[in-house]
């Protein structure tokens, strides 16, 4: 808590000089996670703050480097490569946009061999009832509690040519919501239900080369050997929306999901370099 008789925020720019501020101001953050018998854990947040500019004001680094301030339940059962997750969250934060859950239900599995390790499958499932809350300042409606589903299904088939890694994916997913933008909500019609079917082919390639410095030795860093990675990389792919609504015609609530799918192919070219050490013994 602080009482703060200056009245007023000043961050330097011309655009943020002298903005008002209350004389009593605050900030309230409990964070608690707890792991639970049978491959469960529990995690608990809530963010009380008394203005906009707090953060910024008096705890910068928090601000600008720290984790979202949000309010949340949050469960999560995980075993092996398959995670079930449970969301119930709520926008305490006028000034905040945030999106609310009540609550959102996910399921994903992550690697899962099949056809005898010839493919591999990775799925991702969510399901809920969400609304989007806006910043108060933009003066604009929230959208009503809707029904969200979305789904999305990988199998890449790995192949192996000597020091080659070639593997060619399908993406398909389908996701669905109870409603679009209300009527006059930021100039957009009321579209009602919506869903979207989307579907990507791709190959991705890469390989590793490396080399291994055995006089590399230090007691300060404890290190004992260093080893260079270079990895160059190529992905080329073409997605496909079917019968898909716009994302422009849908509550941004999360930007996996309603936004950046659409008509789109492309080329991606990476050239990643790592530095690894044996510590200790």
């Amino acid at each position: 808590g602080v009482v703060d008789k200056d009245g007023e925020d000043d961050f330097g720019d011309k655009t943020r000089k002298d903005l008002p501020a209350p004389e009593n101001r605050g900030w309230l953050l409990s964070r608690h996670k707890q792991y639970l018998p049978n491959d469960w854990e529990l995690q608990f947040e809530l963010s009380y703050l008394c203005d906009r500019n707090f953060l910024e004001a008096f705890f910068p680094n928090e601000y600008f480097a720290g984790k979202e301030q949000e309010t949340l339940l949050y469960g999560k059962k995980q075993k092996d490569n398959w995670a079930f997750t449970a969301l119930l969250q709520y926008r305490l934060n006028r000034f905040q946009t945030q999106t609310e859950s009540a609550p959102e239900l996910a399921f994903y599995l992550v690697g899962q061999s099949i056809a005898d390790d010839k493919l591999t499958l990775y799925s991702e499932n969510r399901a809920g009832i969400n609304r989007l809350k806006l910043d108060n300042a933009l003066h604009e409606q929230d959208s009503d509690w809707m029904a969200r589903a979305d789904t999305r299904q990988e199998i890449d088939w790995p192949n192996h040519f000597g020091p080659l890694n070639v593997t060619p994916y399908a993406v398909g997913r389908l996701s669905y919501w109870s409603d679009a933008y209300d009527a006059g909500w930021m100039g957009m019609p009321d579209d009602g239900e919506n869903s979207r079917q989307y579907g990507q082919l791709g190959i991705r390639s890469n390989m590793h080369f490396w080399r291994v410095y055995n006089d590399v030795h230090s007691r300060v860093w404890d290190v004992d050997g260093l080893k260079h990675v270079i990895t160059p990389e190529v992905l080329a792919f073409l997605g496909e929306s079917v019968n898909g609504v716009n994302p422009d015609d849908l509550y941004p609530m999360d930007p996996g999901i309603e936004q950046h799918l659409g008509r789109k192919s492309g080329v991606g070219l990476t050239l990643a370099q790592r530095l690894q050490t044996k510590r200790g013994e």
